[in-house]
């Protein structure tokens, strides 16, 4: 799974990779009243890129 923990300024997302690595990405905060925020972080591009390189290791 993955955490998506927003801030004042930025949105932190944690993704772990396996016992031992964590993806940590941070993006800057969507403008105030963007509902669409969830298809800009493209959750479903990153884990399908997590899914893609934990499959090949």
């Amino acid at each position: 799974m993955y955490t998506i923990t927003a801030y004042e300024k930025i949105k932190r997302i944690t993704i772990p990779l396996d016992d031992d690595h964590i993806l940590f990405i941070s993006t800057d905060n969507a403008p105030k009243g963007d509902k669409d925020y969830g298809r800009l972080v493209g959750m479903g591009d990153i884990m399908s890129i997590v899914d893609f390189i934990n499959k090949n290791e």
